[in-house]
């Protein structure tokens, strides 16, 4: 082959490879940052029941005077802690945008900055839920009760 045609040649080849390979890595981590999304989704109802729950138990406790100031503060806690994973979850759910049209390296950015961003709600979502377990009653289902569910 001649010189003049092997180096357009390699550079198209290159860049096909470069394209597929950018199209790749943004594949990847558009699948992780679902993945954690789609984690703590599942995860939503089991706090809305935590949170009603909890609320009950204040409603019930100030009715009757049976919990003292210690308990309340814990039920409050709870319940805004969870109020406030839930809310951050629905925003990242608002602002989120799947980024079909962009250019590889700007949608690497994008997912980098949504990967941390879901890691963190995730996380949220997480302690917030572990706040509120030992709490709960009995009547409401616990996270771990749900996911044994979720696996039949």
């Amino acid at each position: 082959m001649n010189i003049k045609y092997f180096i357009p040649v390699l550079a198209i080849v290159l860049t096909l490879f470069s394209c597929n390979d950018g199209k790749q890595q943004v594949a990847e981590l558009t699948d992780q940052v679902m993945d954690i999304h789609d984690e703590a989704m599942e995860h939503m109802m089991v706090m809305k029941m935590m949170k009603l729950n909890l609320e009950k138990q204040l409603e019930e406790g100030n009715a009757n005077a049976a919990l003292d100031s210690t308990q309340i503060v814990q039920l409050h806690t709870s319940v805004e802690a969870l109020e406030k994973a839930e809310s951050h979850m629905r925003q990242w759910l608002r602002d989120y945008e799947a980024p079909h049209n962009m250019p590889a390296e700007e949608a690497l950015t994008y997912l980098g900055a949504q990967l941390k961003d879901i890691q963190l709600v995730s996380k949220e979502v997480n302690e917030s839920m572990a706040l509120a377990k030992p709490l709960m009653k009995e009547d409401t289902p616990k996270n771990d009760e749900n996911e044994t569910a979720n696996e039949e």
